[in-house]
Order: structure tokens, then sequence, then C-alpha cells
């Protein structure tokens, strides 16, 4: 399943003219900042759905994610 997912990701990005790999991984980790732990969801439910076996796994991939994006967001602002 995620082979497939991967290669309809491929084709979408090179669609939409994005340069970054889109992968099946890549959409839980978005999923689990942006619509579950940004919106307020408890990290041990956001476990459960993504079947880490620890909440701090759970809670590291977020906080690694929100590092990135806010990086990212001070580059933009200093353009």
């Amino acid at each position: 399943m995620n082979q497939e997912v991967n290669r309809h990701h491929k084709i979408l990005a090179e669609i939409c003219g994005i340069k970054k790999m889109l992968t099946f991984h890549l959409d839980r980790h978005t999923f689990a900042t942006t619509v579950c732990l940004k919106k307020g969801v408890l990290p041990e439910a956001v476990q459960k759905l993504l079947g880490h076996k620890y909440e701090s796994q759970t809670v590291r991939s977020f906080l690694r994610v929100q590092y990135t994006l806010q990086n990212a967001q001070r580059k933009t602002q200093r353009v």
C-alpha cells in the first residue's frame, strides 16, 4: 500500500511543482501535527492512532516538525 500511495504522491508533486519528496510517512507526520496536536488532541490519543509504542515518540515527532516549520517561517520573514 505504501508504495502505491508514494507513486501517487510523486505524480501529484510533479503536477503541483513540489520539489520535496512526498510519502505516506510524511502524511502520517502531517496528520499528527497539523490535524491532531495543533488542534488540541491529546498526545496519548495521537499515539494510539499512529500506533506508536511510546508517547514520547509522538511528542518528539511533533516537536521536530514544529522546529522545522518555525525555522522555515523565520527564513521567509528575512526575505
